[in-house]
């Protein structure tokens, strides 16, 4: 039985990584995500390993709207590294 069957009000769990040192994993109840969560931002990046799970960004792109269709919409410009463009709403399917 999981954690979501026995308590049915949970709808998202954290716990630590066992791979990644620091990082943090998310569960997320499947059956209503889009009830309850959304998309508010999107970046693409080149990513290069430096050691250790340190990685350095280059080349960043950023979504600067998702259409009615679920397009993303790319700015055409690369980015100001560590930069990011909150959506104007929260995307879901269909919103």
């Amino acid at each position: 039985m999981s954690i979501f069957d026995k308590l049915p009000a949970i709808s998202a769990i954290v716990y630590p990584s066992y791979r990644q040192r620091d990082a943090l994993c998310l569960a997320v109840r499947v059956s209503d995500f889009w009830s309850k969560w959304g998309i508010s931002t999107v970046r693409c990046a080149h990513a290069s390993h430096l050691s250790h799970g340190y990685y350095k960004l280059s080349e960043t792109r950023r979504v600067t709207g998702i259409t009615v269709r679920g397009m993303l919409q790319w700015d055409d410009r690369t980015s100001v590294e560590g930069s990011s463009i909150l959506l104007r709403r929260r995307c879901t399917p269909g919103s």
